[in-house]
Formats: C-alpha cells, structure tokens, sequence
C-alpha cells in the first residue's frame, strides 16, 4: 500500500514499512496520525465503488394485465438474483415488460437472469447498443426500442 506522495505519513516513514503495513512498527506517536490518514485517502474510492454496482427496479405505470419494470444501473451478481425474484413475484399477476435503457453494464449472473426470465414470457426492451448486443449474443429475445 502506498500512501498519497507529499503526505505527512509518507514522509515520515520509511517506504518498506509502509509497504508492510506494519503499523506496530511505526514511531512513537506517528502510528495513529499515519494509520488514520490512510484510511482518510483510501476510503472515498471503496464508497464509489459501491455506489456504481446498484440497480435500480421501478415499475412504471402498466395496467393490471401488464406490468413494466424499468431497470437502471448494472445487472450484476446479487441484483440479478433480486432482479429474478421480484419478476418471478409479479408473473403470477401479470404479464411483466422489463426496460433495460437505463442498464449499462450486465455480467454472466445478469446473463443468465436474464435468459431465464425471457424463457419464462417476460418482455425484454432494449435500444441499440452493447447491452442489447450482448444479451442477443447469449441469444436472448430482445424488442429493440428506439433510443429516446
């Protein structure tokens, strides 16, 4: 681990302990102050990171024979299980459309979902675009719509 050059706990430190992580063998008094901005300069990216693997499920008008649920953000790993779930709900009511314009990003889980889903009678849209291509290539159905 390197620390942000021009911080106080990289100049205070020789760089094999910081690379170490050693923070027991840190001079008296700097283990805190160092160790503390650290965390300070590493934790920003794990929260953006977080925030972008999220997906967002909104159902959209519909009547009660149709519903449509628009997705935005990434099919991913357990949003694609959640994703299944709340689909597999919904059938036993109603015929279900899924909107994938506000989806940028879909992994092998979301492949897969996906796949299942559209076996099962859901609808999926899509404009034209890689998210479609893909989810073709995989040999999904997908009603492509124009891009608004």
């Amino acid at each position: 681990m390197a620390f942000p050059p021009g911080s106080a706990a990289s100049a205070e430190l020789p760089s094999s302990q910081l690379d170490s992580l050693q923070p027991l063998a840190l001079p008296r008094g700097a283990a805190e102050g160092a160790w503390h901005r650290a965390c300070l300069w590493i934790r920003p990216f794990e929260v953006e990171e977080e925030a972008d693997v999220t997906l967002r499920i909104t159902r959209v008008g519909g009547s009660s024979s149709r519903v449509t649920l628009r997705l935005e953000g990434r099919v991913a790993a357990k949003w694609a299980a959640l994703l299944e779930l709340e689909c597999t709900l919904l059938l036993s009511s109603s015929a279900v459309s899924l909107d994938l314009a506000g989806v940028g990003f879909v992994d092998c889980a979301g492949v897969e979902a996906l796949k299942r889903l559209s076996r099962a009678g859901f609808e999926i849209r899509c404009p034209s675009g890689p998210v479609a291509s893909v989810l073709e290539g995989e040999g999904i159905r997908v009603a492509r719509d124009p891009i608004n």
